[in-house]
């Protein structure tokens, strides 16, 4: 064999192992603790260590398999010596031994069955996001068949972070159930994967709520239903007492931007205790039907007020419904407004979860209030859910929508005063 030179943790010699042992294993892991690097490992030893051995790779999306073991086992490939003579395809890698590791998708049901060759090994990544409607029949009816062919000895890695009490729970807990001798389930959270990480995950444990901290990072299942802003509590969250806007403050205006219609709320950052808080003062929707009337209603209402606007971000591709020729955003930069945005809007997932964390912090502080009088917003945030058919995005509802996505605006604003490390994973 070609030599390869790898380290791994516990826990990924854990996974090595049970593949081994075991016809199915499953891992339940939280993120960030290498899950997707001791896979690609497993799969590299499947292919280089006996001639004419398969590897397929799921994950929910054709992106994820990419952009998470594309470019990994080609990096691992060319760090072995001596290099392995390979053939690199769309998506495939053959060997020289007849070995060959796929990639594929589980938005693409139907390019996974009846594969030539007969994959001797199949990972199934990140199976809780695999979409609720596909996950039971990806499994059952597309991936487990392969295991039918005796000659083949098909095994199988179901690897994820958890996302509340679906399929892949079931999974999980069959491989805890002695009843079933061909399965093997393991199981870490973040701190016992990788303990070198401790000052780390104590931080990420401040920056996120903990009902998300739970489930990503200790590798909980947690049940909470459809709701999308799950930690906002409309008594805890609520404050009377907030002061009107103050004349000369600089304020913050979040704006969703639709035909017709200007949604958007106003609010203040404040510093309680060292810590820095959202205070959202007022809502206005249906008050302005253009950004025109827009300018001309926030300088007569705010007139001494430095004005920061935090738009839609595909806002900056669209024209004012007002017979100007200038695009909205360059018109409120004319009118002395002040504009934050990134080039493009944050994933609604992404965007929720800073929501969260800032409506309830794993250290039991919650950074936003909200008037009572925006009673519209509070309506929209309770009305909020998710939509479980096609993944991670809202249910569509034209009345309350407009606001919910100026919530997660103002907030994803907020998120960049303060630059939290990290959300869900993924460094912003």
């Amino acid at each position: 064999m070609d030599k390869l030179d790898f380290n791994l943790y516990p826990f990924q010699l854990d996974m090595l192992k049970s593949v081994m042992n075991y016809r199915y294993t499953v891992v339940n892991c939280s993120r960030r603790v290498g899950k997707s690097y001791g896979t690609t490992i497993i799969a590299l030893l499947k292919a280089l260590n006996k001639p004419n051995q398969h590897v397929l790779i799921v994950s929910p999306t054709q992106s994820m398999t990419l952009n998470t073991y594309w470019k990994p086992l080609l990096d691992f490939l060319r760090s072995i010596r001596p290099t392995p003579n390979v053939k690199v395809m769309e998506k495939e890698i053959w060997f020289e031994n007849g070995s060959s590791i796929c990639l594929g998708s589980a938005d693409k049901i139907d390019k996974l069955r009846g594969r030539s060759p007969n994959p001797n090994l199949i990972i199934m990544d990140e199976y809780s996001f695999v979409r609720s409607s596909d996950a039971e029949e990806l499994f059952v009816s597309v991936l487990q068949p392969y295991a039918a062919v005796k000659s083949a000895n098909t095994k199988f890695i179901i690897i994820s972070t958890p996302k509340g009490y679906n399929f892949y729970k079931k999974l999980f807990d069959r491989g805890l159930d002695p009843a079933y001798d061909e399965w093997n389930t393991i199981n870490y959270d973040c701190y016992t994967a990788r303990p070198d990480l401790k000052e780390t995950f104590d931080k990420l444990k401040l920056e996120m709520d903990e009902k998300q901290f739970n489930q990503e990072m200790l590798a909980q299942f947690i049940t909470e239903g459809n709701s999308v802003f799950i930690n906002f509590d409309d008594i805890l969250n609520l404050k009377h007492d907030i002061a009107d806007v103050q004349e000369h403050e600089s304020i913050i205006v979040s704006l969703d931007q639709n035909v017709g219609l200007m949604s958007c709320l106003v609010g203040r950052v404040k510093s309680i205790n060292g810590i820095n808080h959202i205070e959202i003062i007022n809502e206005h929707e249906g008050q302005f039907k253009d950004i025109p009337q827009l300018i001309g209603g926030l300088k007569e209402l705010y007139p001494t007020n430095r004005i920061t606007i935090t738009p839609d971000s595909s806002m900056a591709a669209r024209s004012a419904a007002a017979g100007i020729g200038n695009d909205s955003i360059k018109q409120l930069k004319q009118a002395g407004f002040n504009i934050r945005m990134d080039k493009k809007n944050p994933g609604i997932l992404d965007s929720v979860n800073v929501a969260n964390a800032m409506l309830l912090n794993g250290n039991g502080v919650r950074q936003v209030k909200i008037h009572p009088r925006c009673h519209k917003l509070i309506d929209a945030i309770k009305a909020a859910t998710w939509n479980e058919s096609t993944g991670n995005n809202l249910v569509k509802d034209n009345k309350t929508d407009h606001l919910q996505d100026c919530f997660r605006y103002f907030l994803w604003y907020f998120r960049r005063v303060n630059k939290p490390t990290l959300v869900r994973g993924w460094n912003f």
